[in-house]
């Protein structure tokens, strides 16, 4: 960002902020009140492809904390997400933190953790818009807690859960070195970007986000009155039904017996005739195929037997290059036959992707050369999560190289298909035939 721009921001920054100077109550004098205490340790701009998504915000209340030792800090501390994209979608949202938290995070059993964090990647109920603000806090005594402009998101007194979000920014794969060097303080600060940072919400962008978190709510209380209502109206309703009809069950339940009884007699009669039927047409044409069959045969082995000397050595050779192009045939189908039961037996489920309910098929295009190198590989059909596509990609290319390609099959490269379904209920594939070498006399 040149200065310029940088010198405009602060100017709008400082304009805004003299606006709502004199609102009382507004979201800017809360968010600012709550942060006095804390200083912001690093600021960096969070972008993925090429795409701008937000300005991150870390601060803490002791800013001379070392970079390397954030992540043990145990004072008061919160992160500011200051989306500056035009449109972040939810499912967006969801794909992108469920991703960053798996690859920075070793996987948990904590049920009530990762009930947390699904909430915190999946509680947008539409898109973000630039000026959007997400804050996560974590104080000793209150826990971690999170907002989305100004509404209160979830609340912990768990700091595994603040930590694993920190580690998206701070962990081994977070977004790159320059990103982490800022966000960590070893940078010098971007005042620019803090006054961004510190650009309130407008207040119908909070009014107009309150129904995602209260609505809902009353939405669901009212219906669960409504439900236990309608409930005991239909017990009692019940209850007055089995009276009147507790004789009336007992009449039909013996005509229906009856009628069952008589059904089953005629359909048994009426199938031991059909049998008898068709074993009798069956018997017949079988007889008159029988007999068409045996003059067939005598025909052709009478037609066989002169031209047989005749077709000898042309047979002789059709079958030479048959069979080698049978071999090249089977080696090839062998060796795609093996790659894919040792990637069946190689494949692991991501823990992650397990944690996440994340399922579906992997669909892999791609080409070996001789030297034993992948090529052209493609996962476009692939209807699945980037980590269970890099799980299959990963034991693919492990496998290639463990297993090279016979020096017996000719050509310099062969193009292959590889599947793999990821299902929650079962690890199981669809059983594999091995291919067999045809053998020609």
């Amino acid at each position: 960002m040149c200065s310029e721009i940088k010198n405009l921001i602060i100017a709008i920054s400082l304009f805004f902020l003299a606006m709502i100077s004199g609102l009382p109550n507004s979201y800017a004098e809360v968010s600012q009140a709550s942060e006095n205490s804390l200083k912001s340790k690093g600021i960096a701009i969070y972008q993925e492809l090429g795409i701008e998504y937000y300005v991150a915000n870390l601060n803490l209340s002791d800013i001379n904390v070392a970079s390397a030792d954030i992540l043990q800090f145990e004072g008061e501390q919160s992160l500011i997400i200051k989306v500056t994209t035009k449109r972040w979608s939810a499912r967006k949202w969801k794909a992108q933190w469920q991703n960053n938290i798996a690859i920075n995070n070793e996987p948990t059993t904590d049920a009530q953790l990762i009930d947390q964090l699904a909430h915190f990647t999946q509680f947008p109920k539409g898109s973000l818009i630039s000026g959007d603000e997400v804050v996560i806090k974590y104080s000793e005594d209150l826990g971690s807690r999170v907002s989305f402009n100004g509404h209160p998101v979830l609340s912990t007194n768990n700091k595994d859960f603040y930590r694993y979000i920190l580690n998206t920014w701070l962990g081994k794969f977070s977004p790159n070195r320059i990103f982490r060097e800022k966000i960590s303080g070893q940078a010098v600060l971007d005042y620019a970007l803090l006054e961004v940072s510190r650009l309130p919400v407008e207040l119908t962008r909070i009014d107009k986000v309150k129904p995602w978190f209260s609505a809902e709510i009353e939405l669901e209380a009212k219906r669960k009155q409504q439900e236990l209502a309608e409930q005991q109206r239909r017990i009692k309703l019940e209850q007055e039904k089995k009276k009147r009809i507790a004789s009336e069950n007992a009449r039909l339940q013996e005509q229906i017996r009856q009628e069952q009884v008589n059904l089953e007699t005629a359909r048994k009669k009426a199938e031991a005739l059909k049998q008898a039927k068709l074993v009798a047409e069956r018997k017949a044409k079988e007889k008159i195929e029988n007999e068409k069959k045996e003059r067939l045969r005598k025909q052709k082995l009478a037609k066989l037997e002169q031209e047989r000397k005749q077709r000898a050595a042309i047979e002789e050779a059709k079958k030479e290059e048959l069979r080698a192009i049978n071999k090249q045939k089977y080696l090839y189908e062998l060796y795609q036959w093996e790659l894919q039961a040792k990637l069946n037996e190689a494949v692991v489920y991501p823990p992650w992707a397990r944690q996440f309910n994340q399922e579906g098929r992997v669909s892999l295009v791609f080409s070996i050369n001789r030297a034993g190198n992948i090529v052209n590989l493609d996962s476009g059909k692939s209807l699945a999560s980037k980590i269970l596509l890099q799980e299959v990609e990963k034991r693919l290319t492990t496998l290639v190289e463990a297993y090279p390609i016979t020096k017996e099959l000719k050509g310099d490269s062969w193009p292959f298909t590889i599947n793999y379904v990821f299902s929650l209920g079962s690890d199981e594939q669809k059983p594999l035939t091995k291919p067999q070498l045809a053998v020609f006399d």
